[in-house]
């Protein structure tokens, strides 16, 4: 896809003053079938411009890069190359805030039954697989959907749970609470007796609408339903605050390393193919058979061969030379590091080559820039913690879960920094053996996100280990027991005690 040369800025907020019938606020309109389709005259352009960035960003990602369309007319055999870093970017970020994927944790232990049932709900929901591609689409354009479904075909189940593409998904708030869903939609293409038309499919809090628009016409509401959600049914999940996709800071940076690397590829090319320069040669009269031939047939031969042939007096000054432009190695090697790091410090790509590294702890994360990818993570999870109560609320509604609530649960999204392991370890054996408690040891550690449940492992474990070590009554196990000899002889030993005289 080919967008004007315009700079992505992230995805556009669509927002509204629509109500529901139970929400009274000044400049409120409420939502009926007149209201909706006026109102999405004004935000489903906006969404289409969403889309169509969201389009180019995932081709992007694909590798389909504008240096591939660049077109020099004035060069003869341009190679171009693409360096994919947008991949590797998206992927790599992504799987580590997502690392141990999504699950939910009970605040209190009475609430330990009912939360195993809501994960293995989600299990049997395929929330891992939705989980994947939530983690792809948020990091490659800035944000993703999530969408809850009915589903009365499971007697165990009442639910699915789905991922839905950012570029036929839209969710508008409310222009009087920014975190406030009042409708979101996905549309699709469709065919009947009466052609192609496209058809939406919009949810508000209330009521489902199914929308079509045929080809130059207007768009028109065919169907409205009550549906059982108690709440928009489809859910945003940003990457960060202003939908920003992780590689799309650096767009320019990435065409620039991808024109640098074919323009080093095409120099290449032209010292391989260059033309070999005969100084002090005459054009040949004849051809290998002895046969006269022309001047014009000779150029054609000399240029075929890929020779110049530059007439002079035979036998002097006659030398043979390669034409050809050669880029300076050392400064095309200095530019590629320089671009390289510069990549890396905008996306927060951990650097790789750590040969001068002479720092630990902290100082080698910000150096390496694995503070950077914690960073990141932090502002990913936030906002799919935030969806994932979202979507809870919506369960606990279908499944008829009365007892608990969404506050009783915890989003749990962990992840294991497996960075210098063992100078952590060191470092927080250190801290135990000050006396320091054990959640405090598991935060300035730094090896997971899931400090309050490796706590709880550990001072289980030290318990227990407590436990197995006490004595057992009526053994021998320390001075002064039940069968200590001392005990028997009233608190000293049998050696030293005075014999009792007698008379």
């Amino acid at each position: 896809m080919i967008l004007q040369k315009n700079v992505l800025k992230g995805r556009r907020e669509l927002i509204t003053n629509l109500v529901p019938d139970d929400v009274d606020v000044y400049g409120g309109i409420r939502i009926t079938e007149e209201t909706l389709l006026k109102d999405l005259e004004v935000n489903f352009p906006k969404h289409e411009e969403n889309a169509g960035e969201s389009q180019y960003l995932l081709d992007y990602f694909k590798g389909d890069q504008p240096v591939l369309r660049r077109n020099l007319p004035d060069r003869n055999g341009d190679k171009k190359a693409v360096v994919n870093f947008a991949y590797p970017i998206a992927r790599n970020l992504s799987a580590y805030a997502y690392s141990t994927g999504i699950q939910f944790v009970a605040t209190d232990t009475k609430w330990t039954g009912e939360v195993k049932r809501i994960n293995d709900m989600m299990k049997d929901a395929d929330l891992s697989v939705v989980t994947q591609e939530m983690r792809y689409y948020q990091s490659i354009c800035g944000h993703a959907f999530v969408a809850c479904e009915k589903n009365s075909l499971n007697e165990e189940n009442h639910f699915l749970v789905r991922s839905l593409k950012p570029t036929d998904t839209f969710v508008v708030k409310s222009v009087f609470d920014r975190n406030t869903t009042i409708y979101a939609g996905y549309h699709y293409d469709a065919e009947d007796r009466q052609g192609r038309h496209t058809v939406l499919q919009i949810f508000d809090k209330d009521y489902c609408y199914i929308l079509e628009q045929k080809m130059g016409g207007r768009r028109r509401v065919v169907k409205k339903a009550r549906h059982a959600y108690g709440r928009v049914p489809i859910i945003e999940v940003k990457n960060n605050v202003f939908c920003l996709g992780d590689f799309e800071v650096a767009l320019s940076l990435l065409d620039a390393i991808n024109d640098f690397t074919s323009d080093r590829l095409t120099n290449v090319q032209d010292v391989v193919t260059s033309f070999l320069c005969l100084f002090g040669i005459d054009l040949p009269t004849e051809d290998e058979k002895g046969n006269p031939i022309s001047p014009e047939d000779a150029w054609e031969s000399i240029k075929k061969g890929r020779l110049l042939v530059f007439p002079g007096t035979p036998s002097i000054n006659q030398d043979a030379k390669f034409i050809y432009s050669q880029l300076d190695g050392s400064s095309m090697d200095l530019l590629s590091a320089y671009l390289n790091s510069a990549l890396k410090l905008i996306s927060g790509l951990p650097e790789r080559d750590d040969s001068n590294a002479s720092t630990t702890g902290v100082a080698e994360d910000i150096k390496t820039g694995q503070s950077d990818k914690e960073a990141i993570a932090v502002e990913k999870t936030t906002f799919a913690e935030s969806a994932m109560r979202q979507l809870l609320a919506i369960v606990l509604e279908l499944e008829s879960i009365e007892d608990i609530k969404v506050s009783d649960i915890d989003v749990d999204i962990t992840r294991i920094n497996r960075d210098n392991l063992l100078t952590k370890t060191q470092s927080m054996l250190n801290m135990k053996e000050l006396g320091m408690d054990n959640s405090d040891v598991i935060f300035f550690g730094n090896i997971t996100n899931d400090v309050q449940g490796v706590t709880k492992r550990m001072d289980d474990k030290e318990k227990a280990n407590v436990k197995n070590q006490e004595p057992v009554a009526g053994t021998n196990t320390a001075v002064g027991g039940a069968d200590d000899p001392a005990d028997a002889a009233g608190g000293q030993n049998a050696e030293d005690q005075v014999p009792e005289q007698v008379g």
